[in-house]
């Protein structure tokens, strides 16, 4: 019996059927791949189909071998960036500044990080800290315990945010 390479498993094809061969075959068969046995180029057409079949099996596992650790490569990047995300976010108080006086000097410096804040990027939000000792002995705290306006504030807080 013949030794069944693409080449006569081809030359049977072509004696059995009525089709014409695919135009392509020839280069398809001309083809030639490494060989890590013999150290050298092969012709597919030379290849016995067993071991064609085998070096396909090969390469399908390799595939998959590459598939999954190029999956694991993404996995591991996407859990570098969330990392590198969490560690960028504040820790701590959410605001930025506190305890600045409510008098003129407080009113200035918030004033100049207004100005030359990146507005593309952030916002400032100022909200009043400690009631002031007025506002405490004539309407006490209560009426104020989740937060006061501030006129009725000793102090300021500056909380920035992105946009």
């Amino acid at each position: 019996m013949r030794n069944l390479t693409l080449d006569a498993v081809y030359d049977m094809v072509d004696s059995l059927s009525n089709r014409k061969r695919p135009c392509d075959i020839n280069d398809v068969l001309n083809y030639k791949v490494w060989s890590k046995g013999r150290q050298d180029y092969i012709r597919l057409g030379d290849h016995y189909i067993e071991h064609l079949l085998r070096k396909i099996v090969k390469q399908t596992e390799d595939h998959h071998d590459k598939v999954a650790r190029l999956e694991g490569l993404i996995e591991e990047k996407d859990n570098f960036i969330h990392k590198l995300i969490q560690e960028q976010e504040p820790k701590g108080w959410r605001y930025v500044f506190c305890d600045i006086p409510n008098q003129l000097i407080g009113k200035i410096f918030i004033r100049m990080l207004k100005k030359y804040l990146n507005k593309e990027s952030y916002k400032i939000r100022v909200k009043g800290q400690y009631l002031d000792d007025e506002t405490k002995k004539t309407e006490g705290w209560k009426k104020y315990e989740f937060g006061q306006p501030i006129g009725k504030s000793k102090c300021l807080r500056v909380y920035v945010d992105k946009v």
